[in-house]
């Protein structure tokens, strides 16, 4: 993926993909992203699940699986994993994100439970597709995708994506449950991701570095580009961008 965006030709455009971000300190500045006054995306969300979490586990099932893409720090999650742990309902909850130290030590940081099971699970999305079409077909599954992590991704990207999921991996009374962030004002939205501590640039160049990490050379003289986001109004979501310094 990242040799085809690179050397792809159609509009004069080069793509590449956002797993670049997420080494282990990619997650690590993004989890402190999270914390400042401006991302409002993550305090939003848990005012939302701390209000509704009693109506959203009452349609877990127990003996089912909870299943969470990019599970991050968990911080969200826990709110549901305590209030199912709360209902007594024998789940096993499996987490989903790519690097496997900080999976490690986000499923620690949420210690035991009498009936939730935790399991890491170490890839991509598409891994998890695939892992989820190997759950028993007689057990309902729920899949978890917050954060409004869908906003990454184009409309029509974002449908194929969850219909995926609907296609390969679900059943009849599977549940999945998404966070998605409404059009906000576009003044708001750049604010949350031009932090004034300056985390989210460190996050978005770290995925330079952990490119050329993944090519064990430099590809990218990091130091010839620079982070650049603007808002697609048609779109209503923030588009970045690796901008050369040079011609």
């Amino acid at each position: 993926d990242i040799i085809n965006g690179l050397t792809a030709k159609e509009n004069g455009k080069k793509v590449l993909p956002s797993i670049i971000l997420y080494d282990d300190r990619g997650l690590q500045l993004y989890d402190r992203l999270t914390y400042t006054d401006e991302y409002y995306l993550t305090n939003c969300e848990i005012n939302i699940l701390n209000k509704n979490v009693d109506q959203i586990t009452d349609y877990i099932a127990s003996d089912s699986s909870v299943i969470e893409l990019g599970s991050g720090s968990l911080r969200k999650t826990r709110i549901i994993l305590d209030n199912l742990e709360k209902k007594k309902k024998n789940i096993t909850f499996y987490a989903l994100d790519l690097m496997e130290n900080e999976l490690n030590k986000s499923l620690s940081s949420l210690g035991t439970f009498s009936h939730v099971k935790l399991v890491g699970l170490c890839g991509t999305y598409e891994n998890g597709i695939d892992f989820i079409a190997t759950l028993p077909n007689d057990k309902q599954k729920t899949i978890m995708w917050l954060g409004s992590s869908i906003g990454g991704l184009t409309r029509e990207d974002g449908a194929n994506f969850i219909r995926s999921f609907q296609e390969k991996a679900m059943n009849p009374g599977d549940l999945f449950l998404i966070g998605i962030d409404g059009r906000n004002d576009p003044e708001k939205i750049a604010a949350a991701y031009n932090d004034s501590q300056g985390i989210n640039d460190e996050f978005i160049m770290n995925g330079l570095n952990h490119l050329n990490v993944i090519f064990d050379q430099t590809v990218i003289n990091c130091d010839n580009f620079y982070y650049y986001s603007t808002y697609v109004e048609d779109d209503g979501r923030r588009e970045g961008y690796y901008k050369s310094k040079k011609d």
